[in-house]
């Protein structure tokens, strides 16, 4: 690599040769003097984008959500991806079938499996839940699974986070029997948890604060209250860093996860 400083009564300039690369650093605004510099070069110097190079190898992105009932994975699917509400929806709590592709209509690209709901003392979609996951190796590209979305109601403090089916979950993910698929921890109906802490300071009578001081307040007891009920016990648990973020009941999407951060 050489280097030079030129000076001239137009202005001066720093000047960088390096292998086939010319860098030209006009210090006096000469924008005019060098309007471009070609480089001889037998290679293409342009960049392929790289996005056409992923969908190449995977032209789809394959999510599975999990879950204990009722935590609200139909509605996150629903709202987060756009799939038509009626199509996640089930007549009958349980009857979701794991295989069933769910298209994002935002973008065909994403495709969602919902799984039935993990019940306390029931461990046959446990093992659906593996099974999925091990037919899903060793496949082509579009068809592996790409990520997993473990759902979680965030818990009234003093209540407990983790139940039998999430355990078990998070025992084999631990172990090493679910590949190397990520996990993410997805905490929902954040906005019920922000409601009880403001509901706890106005019965506190704190007329002083102004309503943005007290959902300010609010906030930050709630995230105070996901970290002691949530985010510490599942830290604990697991001994893992899962990413997590957490979500709201109402109008959830994709821009309402508050957060992503590492548990």
């Amino acid at each position: 690599m050489t280097c030079s400083c030129t000076s001239a009564s137009e202005g001066q300039e720093y000047i960088v040769l390096h292998k086939k690369f010319t860098i030209i650093v006009d210090l006096a605004g000469n924008a005019s003097k060098h309007s471009e510099q070609p480089v001889s070069s037998d290679n293409n110097l342009e960049l392929p984008p790289t996005t056409s190079e992923i969908f190449q190898k995977c032209p789809r992105f394959r999510i599975l959500v999990i879950g204990k009932s009722g935590v609200g994975k139909s509605s996150l699917i629903s709202y987060a991806f756009g799939v038509e509400k009626e199509i996640v929806a089930h007549n009958k709590p349980g009857e979701a079938n794991i295989d069933k592709e769910l298209i994002s209509l935002r973008n065909e690209r994403f495709v969602l499996h919902d799984s039935r709901g993990f019940e306390s003392g029931e461990e046959g979609n446990l093992k659906i839940v593996r099974d999925f996951i091990d037919r899903r190796r060793n496949i082509s590209q579009e068809h592996q699974l790409h990520a997993i979305w473990l759902c979680f109601e965030i818990p009234r403090a003093g209540a407990r986070l983790l139940e039998t089916g999430t355990e078990e979950f998070l025992k084999s993910k631990i172990n090493g029997q679910l590949g190397n698929v990520p996990v993410i921890v997805v905490f929902t109906k954040y906005d019920k948890l922000i409601a009880r802490m403001k509901r706890i300071l106005y019965q506190n009578s704190l007329d002083e604060l102004s309503d943005e001081a007290i959902k300010e307040l609010a906030k930050k007891k709630a995230d105070a209250q996901l970290q002691d009920t949530c985010i510490g016990p599942l830290k604990q648990f697991a001994g893992l860093d899962f990413p997590h973020a957490t979500i709201s009941s109402v109008n959830q999407s994709f821009d309402k996860f508050m957060r992503a951060s590492e548990v």
